[in-house]
């Protein structure tokens, strides 16, 4: 193997190395995506009632299971991008804001169950 190769082929490894860690969950805990058009700040609110309507079912953030969080900051192209590294750490389930989100989940896989919510309603797709 050439010195460029292994040279190209650790920095490819070293690159990907947070996202591999990042995605790893202690078993036994069920990873919750959760996909966003919104920013984090403007996504506040809807994160904080979803956090509550777990919580109210028995379900704690990183003690019974933990949720993953991916806002596409207002960038609709951002979407599809966002539910694919969802998928790749392995979610139970996304829950989905909007329907370009729930779009771009669908578009990403027919395999994992998907909720959406708009205003007090949720509704299920999958």
């Amino acid at each position: 193997m050439r010195r460029r190769e292994v040279i190209a082929r650790f920095a490819g490894v070293a690159a990907a190395w947070p996202l591999v860690a990042r995605a790893q969950q202690p078993s036994g805990r069920p990873l919750v995506g959760v996909l966003s058009p919104l920013s984090p700040a403007a996504g506040a609110r809807s994160i904080d009632a979803l956090r509550q309507g777990l919580r109210e079912l028995g379900h704690v953030d990183g003690q019974t299971i933990a949720l993953e969080l991916r806002f596409a900051d207002g960038a609709p192209e951002r979407l599809s991008g966002l539910a694919v590294e969802l998928l790749a750490a392995r979610s139970a389930v996304m829950v989905v804001g909007g329907l370009g989100a729930v779009a771009a989940a669908q578009t990403a896989t027919r395999s994992a169950q998907s909720t959406a919510w708009r205003g007090q309603r949720a509704t299920l797709r999958g």
